[in-house]
């Protein structure tokens, strides 16, 4: 018996390759949603910041206080954790909203009652949009993943420590920074950008 040649059309020419069917004539969905965040490659000191000019009234230990604040990298027992963003502060505000919790700033008066909320918040730093994006939508799913996570994450005797950071976390996402200085383009009294 012989193998039928697969390269030639019954005719006896040369047949026409076809690309297998899911194969590159076939257009792919196009990507909706990129919930990937920058590489990093070490979790030591980020880059430095722009240089941009000190403001000339402004005392050097502010100065210095501010740019700690600005250029902190946070980790939780090993874990690093990524900067406080706008998605973060969104999901926390969303999700404290969703489950009723009183208004932050009489939770941040007493650190028992800042403890749920310390958890929020370092869960979303542990995390990546991709990690919570499901989550999102179902609240309650959201404060299971939470609670898993510090159980196994923040021991009750470090309870206080984990606030402290959490707070350290949410005020330096909050630190002023320096603005560049003005490029001389305005008019008058203005100084203009």
């Amino acid at each position: 018996m012989t193998t039928p040649d697969l390269t030639t059309s019954p005719l006896g020419g040369p047949s026409e390759a076809k690309p297998p069917l899911g194969g590159p004539s076939e257009a792919k969905p196009p990507v909706l949603h990129d919930f990937t965040e920058p590489a990093v490659t070490s979790y030591g000191k980020p880059p430095a910041a722009p240089d941009f000019r000190a403001d000339p009234g402004e005392e050097p230990e502010h100065a210095a206080s501010r740019q700690k604040a600005f250029d902190a990298a946070f980790e939780w027992h090993g874990i690093p954790l990524h900067p406080y963003s706008s998605s973060r502060e969104s999901l926390f505000s969303q999700h404290r909203l969703s489950m009723g919790a009183p208004a932050l700033q009489s939770c941040m008066e007493d650190m028992d009652a800042f403890a749920a909320d310390a958890h929020r918040i370092l869960w979303l730093c542990s995390h990546t949009p991709r990690d919570w994006s499901i989550l999102r939508v179902d609240p309650a799913a959201l404060q299971c993943a939470i609670d898993t996570w510090a159980d196994q994450h923040i021991p009750l005797r470090e309870s206080l420590a984990a606030s402290t950071l959490a707070l350290e976390i949410y005020f330096a996402a909050r630190a002023n920074q320096h603005e560049a200085a003005p490029a001389g383009k305005g008019h008058g009294d203005d100084a203009g950008n």
